[in-house]
């Protein structure tokens, strides 16, 4: 009877073991899921490319100062690209 438990016990250790570390494997794929979602939706603010970008911390935008370079400028109606970016884009 003792050995059947303690061979009983191993099995549960092992299993909760085995347990934990694919809780920890799932838990660091979908981590890298959000945060490759989280990137992508950041690199699309078009902000830096704007010509109304000042290239000042303090004032980041002469028409939307307070949603510049946030998620809230991705669609924002009054982008206009730069005269540098518009040049780059025909030159290609």
């Amino acid at each position: 009877m003792d050995q059947a438990l303690q061979f009983g016990l191993i099995i549960i250790a092992r299993l909760l073991i085995w347990g934990t570390m694919l809780l920890f494997v799932i838990d660091c794929i979908l981590s890298v899921r959000r945060s490759v979602v989280s990137v992508r939706r950041l690199h699309s603010i078009p902000c830096a490319s704007c010509c109304y970008a000042t290239g000042d911390y303090r004032l980041k935008c002469s028409v939307h100062p307070t949603s510049a370079f946030s998620e809230e400028a991705v669609h924002c109606h009054d982008f206009a690209p730069s005269e540098a970016t518009y040049q780059q884009a025909t030159y290609r």
